[in-house]
């Protein structure tokens, strides 16, 4: 595409309404353990923690995610949104400098200064492909699920029904579920109607590790989302699918998916 056409399609626009709306906030009365108005957002705390948890379960699959993705060791990476650091280590492996930088100063604009590669995984920063490209000298790369989730699917599965039911017998609000059919082809698309000719590539990725025993892998993964005692047999339930027993007595949980890696060679913005 010359870039001084318009694109015949409005990607942003597109997905943008073929998001469902998210469902109102319930009322809930000051006794009601999911009260809203007790519950202003996520503890940062215990979100760190999840992160870490979750980064360290990634671990054995990031080196292959970056796999054929040109990073040199005298590049320059602004990773964004770097959560738990789980991709700003093996980054730090290949280049000369990583620099962190926050999905909330990302997000509302901050200065950032341009690096060789410009990297994000698995967060908001991954649809704002034209922001990017404005920040790369020698490629963006964005990663993230090939199939719509909204956050990693073993929260789910793991923790299904292991919540203290609200008294009036509501579920907590659920996040509006993609469609798949504008997910990562609009990025790949927006990438392209930069002037860009982005490269897509999808690779079996996923969470693993190796416990000692069933014990030692229910009391790691439990630290993910808090529940109380009386759910443990519902959360062991739901763990059981996922483990793969070894010889030794050894446990492997392994819950694998398709994630995408998109990267490309920026191109200049408009002027």
């Amino acid at each position: 595409m010359e870039r001084n056409q318009k694109p015949f399609i409005d990607w942003e626009a597109l997905k943008s309404i073929s998001m469902p709306p998210r469902p109102p906030k319930p009322e809930r009365g000051p006794g009601d353990p999911n009260d809203s108005r007790r519950h202003e957002g996520p503890d940062p705390a215990k979100m760190a923690a999840m992160q870490k948890i979750l980064a360290e379960l990634e671990q054995p699959y990031m080196d292959s995610l970056l796999n054929g993705v040109d990073i040199g060791k005298d590049d320059t990476v602004l990773d964004v949104g770097f959560g738990a650091g789980g991709f700003t280590d093996i980054l730090a492996k290949r280049a000369k400098i990583v620099t962190p930088l926050g999905i909330k100063d990302f997000m509302t604009g901050a200065e950032a200064e341009k690096h060789d590669i410009v990297f994000a995984a698995k967060n908001p920063a991954i649809t704002k492909i034209k922001k990017l490209n404005s920040l790369a000298k020698k490629y963006a790369i964005v990663i993230g699920f090939a199939d719509p989730y909204m956050k990693p699917p073993l929260i789910d599965e793991l923790f299904k029904d292991t919540s203290v039911p609200s008294p009036d017998g509501k579920k907590p609000r659920q996040p509006p579920i993609p469609d798949r059919r504008l997910h990562y082809n609009v990025s790949w698309n927006l990438a392209y109607d930069l002037g860009a000719e982005p490269n897509i590539k999808i690779v079996d990725a996923g969470y693993t590790k190796t416990f000692e025993d069933e014990g030692a892998a229910i009391d790691y993964l439990r630290r993910i989302k808090h529940f109380e005692d009386e759910y443990l047999p519902v959360f062991k339930n739901n763990l059981a699918p996922w483990l793969i027993q070894n010889a030794d007595g050894s446990v492997i949980y392994r819950r694998e998916i398709k994630t995408y890696v998109l990267w490309w060679k920026p191109v200049p913005a408009e002027g």
